[in-house]
């Protein structure tokens, strides 16, 4: 299992605790750790985005909904 200190924040990184997540989504949860643990292979984002076109990239999502959420799930830990 994926705890709060095998995920060490990088620098402008915000970190959630696995905790916090298993509370909003076991599945989400169980993504991360999978992720965590054994990797991920690169995305063909221009593929991907040929398909569904309202496709966001990873920065304009943080920028849009991410970072907002994220800091309040940070808030509510508190």
């Amino acid at each position: 299992m994926v705890t709060s200190k095998t995920l060490a924040p990088a620098e402008g990184i915000y970190q959630v605790p696995p905790e916090m997540l298993y509370q909003q989504s076991g599945t989400f949860a169980k993504l991360v750790e999978m992720t965590a643990k054994e990797g991920y292979d690169r995305i063909n984002y221009e593929l991907i985005s040929s398909w569904m076109p309202k496709l966001t990239s990873c920065n304009e999502w943080l920028d849009s909904e991410g970072v907002p959420k994220i800091k309040e799930l940070q808030s509510a830990a508190k």
